[in-house]
């Protein structure tokens, strides 16, 4: 990922962590892109870890995540 704006970085940042990704904006600069790109498919880890992702990721929701994080913070309000 080439991340431009802060919530881009970080979700660079966490895609490197998990081995689904390179976050290019930590690479030296100028990145050898060609190179970033054969070393990525010639290495299984990447896409191991990105089809171990989608498979626990199935079936999730942003609509329902959205309401489920804003009924919490709505329970969380109304105790305070």
């Amino acid at each position: 990922m080439l991340p431009m704006q802060l919530e881009q970085f970080l979700t660079a940042r966490r895609i490197a962590a998990a081995g689904m990704g390179v976050n290019a904006a930590m690479l030296a600069k100028p990145p050898d892109w060609r190179a970033l790109v054969r070393h990525m498919l010639a290495t299984p880890g990447y896409a191991n870890a990105a089809q171990a992702y989608a498979a626990r990721a199935q079936g999730y929701k942003v609509e329902e995540m959205a309401t489920r994080v804003a009924m919490a913070l709505e329970r969380q309000a109304a105790g305070s």
